[in-house]
């Protein structure tokens, strides 16, 4: 009886997981446009544009592309004039869109913490 539980709870786990990943496979540009706020450091936002993202009220500003519906490719071309490697992060996007995790954007510059960030 154990056995079945237990193999139920792993395929639901399993199937929801699936679910899950197969929404976040549809990120648009249109989800993205707007502003939003890091949950980690209020005063760090992020206001997506057709083709740009601004950070923190726009000091850093790159362009940006998504591939795979599910990546993001950032190109830092803000007003300090410094060499840095373009990023390509993955993302993940709740089913209600008011929620996106750009994961280790912490690392890139200028390297905030915090990378979730609710829609505002």
């Amino acid at each position: 009886m154990k056995s079945i539980i237990i193999s139920m709870l792993f395929l639901f786990t399993l199937t929801a997981c699936e679910k899950e990943d197969h929404e976040n496979k549809a990120i648009t540009k249109k989800d993205l446009l707007g502003k939003w706020v890091n949950l980690t450091e209020i005063k760090d936002t992020l206001n997506f544009t057709d083709s740009m993202l601004y950070r923190e009220r726009g000091v850093y500003f790159y362009k940006y592309t998504i591939y795979d519906s599910d990546s993001l490719k950032l190109d830092y071309k803000g007003k300090y004039k410094i060499k840095v490697s373009p990023a390509f992060l993955k993302m993940n996007l709740n089913p209600k869109k008011d929620t996106l995790e750009i994961k280790d954007l912490h690392t890139y510059f200028p390297e905030k913490n915090g990378d979730i960030f609710k829609k505002i």
